[in-house]
């Protein structure tokens, strides 16, 4: 794999919020347990005994610890649940847009391709079956991996790795302004 404008070598990866919101529910709770032994009542006086009061800022604490806890690894879970959305919703856009081309008759997702407003073909801008097709013709091959990347090779170089196919058509369009 080749780092570069549009490129990744990484794998696709989010940010270590929910990782560390784990980490924080988890001290969270720890700290609830930690102020609430701090809190306990000790054991009282011969022939006395705690009332229930005594009890309640040890309680609450262990509560509040435990809440808090609970609350971060929530907002750790719908943060994920997040990136997932997301890169599903990315790989849905570029099968569609796969599938939105020309030959097929759909209007295109406005997403991906402009509308024409040039009779220059060298301005419009290539919906992605009109990029690979593109790209084909200049002797790449263009593959669609099964995480949703694209590679693209020519010959015996090594290939390009594109995340999305935004980048393989901005790729494609680069490519065709130079051959120009």
């Amino acid at each position: 794999m080749v780092d570069g404008e549009g490129l990744s070598e990484a794998p696709r990866g989010g940010s270590a919020l929910p990782g560390v919101l784990a980490v924080v529910g988890v001290l969270d709770i720890i700290g609830g347990l930690v102020v609430c032994t701090q809190l306990w009542p000790g054991k009282p006086d011969a022939g006395y005994e705690w009332l229930i009061s005594a009890y309640i800022p040890a309680l609450t604490w262990l509560g509040a610890g435990f809440v808090s806890g609970l609350f971060c690894f929530a907002a750790a879970a719908a943060l994920q649940c997040l990136r997932d959305i997301r890169s599903c919703a990315r790989a849905m856009e570029d099968r569609l847009a796969l599938l939105s081309t020309a030959e097929t008759g759909y209007p295109r997702n406005p997403h991906y391709a402009e509308p024409n407003t040039h009779d220059s073909t060298a301005s419009r801008v290539l919906s992605l079956g009109e990029a690979i097709s593109a790209l084909e013709s200049m002797g790449f091959s263009v593959l669609n991996r099964h995480d949703g990347r694209w590679e693209i090779s020519r010959g015996g170089q090594a290939p390009l790795v594109f995340d999305t196919g935004r980048q393989l058509r901005d790729f494609a369009e680069r490519q065709r302004e130079s051959q120009l």
